[in-house]
This record gives structure tokens, C-alpha cells and sequence, in this order.
């Protein structure tokens, strides 16, 4: 009885799948996600990102704000709380941290209709705006009524400002584009700081590190790696 049970279970969930697929085959974001063409072409696209990225960085390093970058915890500084000891907000951003942020220069639009095509927003922002990089979207989400979300990243400053006052003017298939700075999550995590380490430690950490940019990561995107 059991077996009997569980082959039907198997049955209901593969007719469950087949009807799923035959009735979404032809929106845009299921072959957004599994259109091996389409996934191809979006991952050259983050190569292409990517490689820009790290010219844009092997740029900055040679500017003098770089120089004030700072390995060691500073003592008059509260990490926990990212305020200085005078109690000043501390930018982790900037010098001497240089914190990672994957939002500081992305634009977020939010509810497009699921029938809009990436490529068909891609093409509106790049033929309206200057010094787009990538553009990425959700799949459909039940919390937003099956609408998506979408994300545009820019080179600098001032290209994303531009973008901000912009975007809200354009459409795409009739639909009006609406844009708002992408924001980090507001609740503040402390900083975490890497415990002193045995000497031999680091240096094999340093060696592994380089030979995963050097052999991997670099050479996956045809990037000209500086690693020595």
C-alpha cells in the first residue's frame, strides 16, 4: 500500500511539473533561466563586467588615496559599533578600511511585470543612460504579486546619480521604470576582524590565494592577472 502511495506521489508531482512548464515555457524569465544560449551569453556578459572591474581596480590602487590603507585595528576606533572613540559614524567604505560594498554604485527597480524581457531592459537603460555595467533580474515573486526585480550597476558616481534622475523618465513595453538606490541591510553588523595567525599560516593563506586568482579565477575570465 505504501509503495502503491508513493508511486503516485511521484506521478502527481511530475504531471504538477509538466503542466508548470508547459504553462510558463515561453515567458521571458523561464528562458532567462534555462535556455542554455540565453544563461551562455549572461555569464560572457559577467566575464566582460568583471574584467572592466579589475582594470577599474588595478587603476585605483595607483591613486594616493590607496596609500592610506590600514591592515592593523586602529585603537581609538569602535568596530563593533563603526564609530570613531569621539563617536563619529566611521565610513568602512573608504579610506583607511575599504570595506566591500556590492550596492554602493546599484540602482534598484522594483515590480516589472514578468513579461518584460532582461535584454528588452538592458537595451532602454543602455540607449538612455551613460556608464551602465550590468543588469540583472529576479524570477517572478509570489510576495510581489509574480512581479520581478531588477538591479543596475554603473562604473562611478557620477554615471549612477545620472541614472537615479533618469531612469524614473523611461518605459519599457509601456511599463514605467521606477528607480531607488540599492541599500545594504540598515541593521549594523560588527566588523569582523581575522585573530592573529601563525606567520606560516598567513603565508600559505597568501600563496593559496594567489594561485586561485592566478590559475582560476583570472584565467575563467580571460582577465590579464598581475598576481606575482
Amino acid at each position: 500500500m505504501q509503495e502503491a502511495y508513493n508511486d503516485y506521489v511521484t506521478k502527481h508531482k511530475r504531471e504538477q511539473e509538466y503542466e508548470f512548464y508547459k504553462e510558463h515555457k515561453s515567458d521571458p524569465w523561464f528562458i532567462e533561466k534555462y535556455d542554455p544560449a540565453l544563461v551562455y551569453k549572461f555569464k560572457l556578459q559577467q566575464f566582460e563586467m568583471c574584467r572592466k572591474l579589475a582594470t577599474q581596480f588595478k587603476g585605483a590602487l595607483t591613486q594616493p588615496e590607496y596609500l592610506a590603507i590600514k591592515l592593523q585595528q586602529e585603537p581609538d576606533v569602535d568596530y563593533n559599533l563603526c564609530q570613531t572613540e569621539d563617536g563619529k559614524d566611521l565610513n568602512i567604505h573608504r579610506a583607511p578600511l575599504f570595506a566591500f560594498d556590492a550596492d554602493t554604485l546599484t540602482i534598484y527597480m522594483k515590480y516589472i511585470p514578468s513579461n518584460i524581457k532582461r535584454a528588452d531592459l538592458e537595451q532602454v537603460l543602455k540607449s538612455n543612460v551613460n556608464g551602465l555595467v550590468y543588469v540583472s533580474m529576479s524570477e517572478p515573486m509570489k510576495n510581489h504579486s509574480f512581479n520581478r526585480l531588477a538591479w543596475a550597476s554603473f562604473q562611478d558616481e557620477h554615471s549612477f546619480e545620472q541614472a537615479l534622475q533618469q531612469i524614473p523618465s523611461l518605459s519599457v513595453d509601456e511599463f514605467q521604470l521606477s528607480a531607488a538606490k540599492s541599500m545594504v541591510n540598515k541593521k549594523k553588523v560588527p566588523i569582523r576582524i581575522t585573530p592573529p595567525l601563525p606567520p606560516k599560516h598567513v603565508t600559505y593563506d597568501l600563496c593559496l590565494a594567489k594561485q586561485l586568482i592566478a590559475e582560476v579565477f583570472d584565467a575563467e575570465k580571460k582577465i590579464e592577472t598581475s598576481v606575482i
